[in-house]
């Protein structure tokens, strides 16, 4: 129970400082640092289904609410997302180590842009294809991985987790 409240504080903390600390600070480049995806990559990575489900349907709720898009846009992505990065979990990674991470966030970016992609493709037509959203593209999945690399770099009890193993 406590730690479906210690996950609902986490989703409120990443909401607010994601549409409201964030834009501030970094002004234009904010949207680099997608933290609402990489919560979803750590939750998908380090939590069972049922926490990891439950932990990114209340972080898409509260995207919905204030998001330009359709109602249950965010919510379903980041379900499917976790999803997808479950499956490859499962099925491909012999181990949790730092290269699976660094994968899992590679993955939860490609299926949220190509979701988002075939919504802007739906609504706006052909004009949805900018090359600026493949340079927010790379650049996201450079910030990420960074993220990712000082995330695991840091003494706590995350590097207890990954394995050392890189390949076996």
């Amino acid at each position: 129970m406590t730690r479906f409240i210690l996950i609902f504080l986490a989703i409120i903390f990443i909401t607010l400082l994601h549409l409201g600390f964030l834009p501030s600070i970094l002004g234009g480049n904010f949207f680099y640092l997608h933290l609402p995806l990489l919560f979803i990559v750590f939750v998908s990575f380090f939590a069972a289904l049922d926490l990891g489900v439950f932990a990114v349907s209340m972080l898409g709720l509260f995207l919905d609410l204030y998001s330009p898009l359709f109602f249950g846009f965010y919510s379903l992505v980041f379900i499917i997302t976790i999803l997808i990065i479950k499956f490859f979990i499962f099925n491909f990674f012999q181990h949790k180590n730092f290269f699976s991470l660094l994968l899992s966030s590679s993955i939860g970016l490609i299926v949220f842009h190509l979701f988002s992609l075939g919504y802007n493709f739906l609504s706006l037509g052909s004009s949805a294809f900018n090359p600026h959203y493949l340079v927010v593209f790379f650049y996201q999945l450079l910030f990420h991985s960074l993220f990712v690399v000082l995330a695991s770099l840091t003494p706590n009890p995350l590097g207890r987790q990954l394995k050392n193993q890189v390949i076996s």
